[in-house]
């Protein structure tokens, strides 16, 4: 069984327009993962995409995907780099700068792509914002920055939503907006929810921040209360609580922050479910992912999904979302627009006689091209 490590981030919060009670007062999704069913995708109405990756370049552990425009990012953090592909599936280049030199980075698991300036940035853990020109990667600039982040998400051209475990001054928990143009931070942390709140992460955990559009970010707070929050360069605005119901971690279990190993114990000893993520929100739809107790050897990242149809109010709630007659489920790593995005490695997933009834199963063995190439399925539920 692959062992995670929990690492506990104790997050003031954020200095959103809102109180406590406020909070409980916004619309409400409840979810109870006990009914939960596994789908295979065949069973799910869906519309989907397959983008075949060049096999020019050996992909290490996959745990993060960012598609924009022009560009797919994929986060190896077995490797430790930063994999660059177009959106077609062809491969350009590698961020390969492990080190303590000037232009080189110690962790390269929170960057950003600037895209405006077309420039990949990374937090480099030496105290400094590396920038590198995509997609050559030729080195551009270095920033002094004290700051070691846990969430780093672009907002707009210039404006970063950021939180921080360590800054100049050691532990601060801070969420801020940074302004990438003046290195300014604006703090927004100076009240939180009626708690501290604490972020439970592993070592392979994708942060609870969804791109909804340009200049549009979906944050969720884990915590007793799974708040979800809309941020823009000016404010963030709470619109949403996800409630588990008896499934919600006890109040009193977040309030232990200074005692992470009480926590983690706590959520094991029972059946919890805990930090939605990967929302997408639009007119007609609300769709997330989450992870719980029971996935013992499936944490992270989240591999449960909660989808409602907004008009009609029919929910779906999926256990598991398989490729018919593969091993392995569908984890998302990332969203592009209202798309999912998925991981797929057929060599591990499908055998080699593998003859199969469902459509999306044969047009994925065909997309392998005999060579078995990694593939990224893009996925999105219909309304």
């Amino acid at each position: 069984m692959k062992k995670f490590i929990f690492a506990g981030i104790l997050i003031s919060a954020m200095a959103c327009t809102s109180s406590p009670e406020s909070l409980t007062a916004l619309p409400t999704v409840v979810v109870n993962p006990a009914l939960a069913l596994d789908y295979d995708l065949d069973d799910v109405e869906l519309d989907y995409k397959i983008v075949s990756l060049d096999d020019s370049v050996i992909l290490g552990e996959i745990v993060e995907a960012s598609i924009f425009s022009e560009y797919v990012f994929l986060h190896d953090k077995y490797q430790n780099k930063i994999h660059i592909y177009d959106t077609s599936g062809r491969y350009l280049n590698t961020l390969d700068r492990y080190g303590k030199g000037p232009q080189e980075y110690l962790e390269a698991s929170l960057y950003a792509y600037d895209t405006a300036r077309h420039l990949l940035l990374v937090n480099s853990c030496q105290s400094s914002l590396n920038a590198y020109r995509v997609p050559s990667l030729e080195f551009v600039y270095k920033k002094d920055d004290p700051n070691s982040y846990v969430v780093f998400k672009p907002i707009d051209a210039d404006h970063y939503f950021t939180q921080s475990n360590y800054d100049e001054v050691g532990l601060s928990g801070k969420s801020t907006i940074l302004n990438q143009a003046t290195g300014n931070h604006r703090d927004i942390t100076n009240q939180w929810i009626n708690t501290s709140g604490l972020m439970a992460y592993s070592t392979a955990s994708p942060s609870s921040v969804s791109v909804a559009g340009d200049g549009d970010l979906l944050y969720c707070h884990p915590s007793h209360l799974n708040t979800l929050y809309r941020i823009d360069s000016a404010r963030c605005t709470p619109v949403l609580n996800v409630d588990f119901g008896s499934w919600n971690m006890p109040e009193e279990s977040w309030t232990e922050t200074e005692r992470m190993l009480t926590f983690v114990d706590d959520f094991f000893a029972s059946d919890h479910a805990l930090k939605p993520q990967y929302f997408i929100m639009n007119d007609s739809l609300l769709s997330f992912w989450y992870w719980h107790s029971g996935d013992k050897e499936k944490l992270p990242p989240a591999s449960h999904a909660y989808v409602k149809n907004s008009r009609t109010g029919k929910e779906l709630l999926i256990d598991r979302l398989r490729i018919k007659d593969a091993e392995g489920i569908l984890i998302p790593i990332g969203i592009y627009q209202d798309y999912y995005v998925a991981l797929v490695d057929p060599a591990e997933m499908f055998s080699p006689d593998l003859e199969s009834d469902s459509p999306i199963t044969r047009e994925i063995v065909a997309k392998t091209q005999g060579h078995r190439k990694i593939l990224l399925l893009l996925f999105r539920f219909k309304a």
